[in-house]
């Protein structure tokens, strides 16, 4: 359902960004060409005719900022306590996590823009007889954003994503050897965090750009770490940590 939103979201995006690209023309004199003509007139006068060739350009509302698309970001969480706590057999998490997702902007390219970003990864490893443990985190938020700087195709901004998510904390004690009993340990949390972040974007072409982020997710809620409904600790308190992200964007 998540993602079916998401697609809604950017689709309507997309099209919004196409009419106000298509909604303004600019209208320049790029090139002129003398081109001389003999015609006649009267009996045997000759006259000289210029054209001027005018070339017509398309250009999007001065200022003007809007586009969406998906992302590949990586970020390094602190995972050594709960590696350094695991019980004997299971291998420790690496701390470097890739996550997949999407987002997009409206607003001034010198100005206030608004938003909103998914991202969703997961981390593994694999231990002693089987036994494998996996942490996955799906999280979003709202973007705020202004522009600081802009050239005819380059803009910087600095940002702040407001946004919650869910953390999963999956560990399997290797094959089953009796159904009867289980094998598996389920953890779960619900976070909320903010992240402040500074955005530059490159636009390559008319309607394609490039958006690089630097930020830091401050996850502020605490340890509150559920297993099967019931309040639990783990030696996991938070999941802040920095990050980056590489955005490929439809629009301007």
């Amino acid at each position: 359902m998540r993602k079916k939103v998401f697609l809604v979201l950017l689709s309507f995006l997309f099209l919004f960004c196409s009419l106000v690209y298509a909604g303004t023309i600019k209208i320049e004199v790029t090139e002129e060409l003398e081109l001389e003509q003999e015609v006649e007139a009267g009996e045997g006068a000759k006259e000289e005719k210029k054209t001027e060739v005018i070339i017509v350009q398309q250009e999007p509302a001065s200022g003007f900022k809007g586009n969406g698309g998906p992302l590949l970001a990586y970020m390094q969480l602190d995972l050594a306590e709960l590696n350094a706590n695991l019980p004997d057999g299971f291998a420790g998490l690496s701390s470097d996590m890739l996550l997949f997702g999407g987002g997009g902007l409206i607003g001034m390219k010198e100005g206030i823009r608004f938003g909103g970003y998914g991202y969703e990864g997961e981390t593994s490893a694999l231990g002693d007889d089987g036994k494998k443990i996996i942490l996955k985190l799906s999280y979003g938020g709202l973007l705020y954003e202004k522009g600081i700087f802009s050239t005819k195709d380059t803009d910087i901004a600095l940002g702040v994503v407001l946004g919650g998510g869910q953390a999963f904390l999956d560990m399997t004690y290797g094959e089953y050897a009796d159904w009867t009993k289980p094998n598996s340990n389920s953890y779960e949390r619900i976070f909320g965090f903010i992240m402040p972040e500074l955005s530059f974007h490159h636009q390559f072409s008319a309607f394609m750009g490039l958006d690089l982020t630097l930020a830091y997710l401050w996850d502020f809620t605490g340890p509150n770490w559920k297993y099967y409904g019931k309040d639990t600790k783990l030696p996991l308190e938070n999941l802040s940590a920095p990050m980056a992200s590489l955005r490929l964007s439809f629009g301007f």
